[in-house]
């Protein structure tokens, strides 16, 4: 069963989730974890290119080098960072699960964002550095309506990715759906309330400063 999801786990886990992370915790809870991470770090690296203008310090191939790097490392950072909070609530919650199994999940609830992955990789075999140039030149050609359908599709895969993270954890913390989603939930308060943390320390110190 592990090597038919291995083998294509983009339809698996859409039309499967909690059979494909049983079998994946069962088996190898780390099964694709690069994968993952890299489908969910390249869009964020892109958007960090685009605000360091990375596009006019290198060559076109040490970025594409540097993508191969960075993409993975912030995915598996937000991959990480992500289960730690589901881990850490679960726990109060008192889910059974452990930490691998809760970043096996985590992981795999991103393969809905394949597609960004996909429309990245050929924006940049397309448009080359127009992708992550500050001003898009070929934006102004594009088709509003077009815009807003890739919006709303980009809203339905969101919304799967979560669907497919509160089955995971359901599955593997031996939660009800109600208790899953209030796992979720309680995992986004802590991170508002860190986010906010942060802020106020971060104004306080520019405060002190100035």
């Amino acid at each position: 069963m592990l090597q038919r999801i291995l083998a294509k786990p983009w339809m698996q886990i859409w039309t499967h989730p909690r059979l494909t992370i049983r079998e994946v915790v069962k088996t190898n809870p780390n099964a694709l974890l690069l994968f993952w991470s890299f489908v969910s770090g390249f869009p964020c690296f892109l958007l960090g290119a685009q605000l360091f203008s990375l596009d006019i310090r290198h060559a076109l191939w040490f970025f594409l080098l540097e993508a191969a790097i960075i993409s993975p490392l912030l995915g598996f950072l937000w991959i990480s960072f992500t289960a730690l909070l589901l881990y850490g609530t679960g726990k109060i919650l008192k889910g059974v699960a452990p930490y691998t199994h809760v970043r096996a999940v985590v992981a795999w609830a991103t393969a809905p964002s394949v597609p960004n992955t996909l429309i990245g990789l050929f924006s940049l075999a397309v448009f080359a550095w127009n992708v992550v140039a500050t001003q898009f030149p070929q934006m102004g050609t594009i088709d509003p309506s077009f815009v807003a359908y890739t919006v709303f599709i980009q809203l339905i895969l969101s919304i799967w990715g979560m669907v497919i993270c509160i089955a995971g954890l359901a599955e593997v913390q031996n939660f009800s759906i109600g208790k899953s989603i209030f796992n979720v939930f309680l995992a986004g308060v802590v991170f508002a309330i860190v986010n906010f943390s942060i802020v106020i320390f971060l104004n306080a110190m520019y405060q002190k400063s100035s």
